[in-house]
């Protein structure tokens, strides 16, 4: 680092300027003598020569982050960074090592932690080190080649019960949310910003393209993604429920007063209302997933159900919502049997 002389202000203080190797930019220091300027130098370059800790990385990537992750990432993201804050936060992030990042993540299996919440917290913390690459902080990231402990288990997501999605069916008359989540599949947040304005009457689509999230209050995030943004097809039964309703087109379709999303606190009383009221368990993400699997046992197509759903990936699609149920299984049988027996037969 390229230094200055030190010079001696009017007001008596002395000064001395370095300039930063990394960012080229002149760094003035200040101090009643010579010697305490040296000292405050020695400790800055300290600093530069360790690093940026984990936490101001994980800071300044999450600044970044927040912008572009989709709204119901926010919240598993955020707690994921936290986890690994508690973990490395004081670290310098070029001491930290693979095998590091592996005891933490077999420590995470240990706790119980399914394999699914472990995925995404090596995600989260894989994004931090390539943000802390990026930026000249490391020259290398040290999550390349560390696994996922085997062995952890996986947690099952199930739709809702037949007998809730029946309940379900004839009670919109108690609060339309649930219905509307079994109808379009659409997620907690994307229903809760829905707003009239977004639902064609005529063409018999709901168009999607924002999602509500919590924090400190109600706020209302563009679903950023390609694959979230996109168009739901307007049920004949959703809609005869829908048209009665329907009001100003800026105003909310879940909301007390059509001008304001509903609050936390509201949701939460009004979804344990109708629960005691109807007796049904199931949670809006199961309803998600009840779409889902109606949908698949229908025979759509499945890029079609990929794009109504808002997934980027078609496996998830698959492999996490659309159940196989039993009369499904049995419908099979009888095609497979009759197939198979008639081939026997010749």
């Amino acid at each position: 680092m390229a230094k200055t002389k030190t010079t001696k202000r009017a007001d008596g203080r002395f000064q001395k300027s370095i300039t930063d190797p990394k960012t080229g930019k002149r760094i003035f220091f200040y101090g009643a003598s010579e010697r305490e300027i040296n000292r405050k130098i020695l400790d800055y370059t300290r600093k530069i020569e360790q690093g940026r800790t984990f936490e101001e990385v994980a800071d300044d990537w999450w600044t970044e982050a927040y912008e572009v992750i989709s709204p119901t990432s926010v919240r598993g993201y955020r707690v994921a960074k936290e986890r690994a804050l508690m973990e490395f936060g004081k670290m310098h992030i070029r001491d930290i090592k693979a095998r590091d990042i592996s005891a933490y993540l077999s420590r995470l299996a240990n706790l119980g932690y399914a394999k699914s919440t472990v995925k995404n917290y090596k995600i989260v913390i894989s994004r931090i080190f390539n943000h802390a690459l990026l930026a000249g902080d490391i020259e290398y990231s040290p999550t390349i080649g560390v696994e996922i402990p085997r062995g952890l288990r996986t947690k099952r997501r199930t739709s809702a019960d037949e007998a809730d999605e029946e309940i379900i069916k004839n009670t919109s008359d108690v609060w339309i949310m649930p219905y509307l989540a079994l109808m379009t599949g659409l997620r907690k947040g994307e229903l809760l910003a829905l707003q009239w304005a977004d639902i064609d009457f005529t063409n018999k689509i709901i168009k999607v393209s924002k999602s509500l999230y919590y924090e400190g209050g109600a706020h209302i995030k563009s679903t950023k993604t390609e694959a979230g943004t996109r168009i739901v097809p307007l049920l004949s039964p959703l809609l005869s429920k829908l048209l009665p309703l329907k009001s100003v087109p800026s105003y909310y379709v879940l909301s007390d007063n059509g001008k304001d999303p509903l609050s936390s606190k509201r949701f939460r009383t009004l979804m344990k209302h109708y629960q005691e009221k109807t007796g049904i368990k199931a949670t809006l993400h199961q309803l998600r997933k009840s779409f889902a699997t109606v949908s698949v046992k229908a025979g759509i197509e499945p890029k079609v159900l990929q794009s109504i759903m808002g997934h980027k990936n078609i496996t998830t699609t698959y492999n996490i919502y659309a159940d196989v149920r039993k009369d499904s299984i049995d419908a099979a049988g009888v095609k497979l049997d009759s197939l198979l027996s008639s081939k026997l037969e010749k």
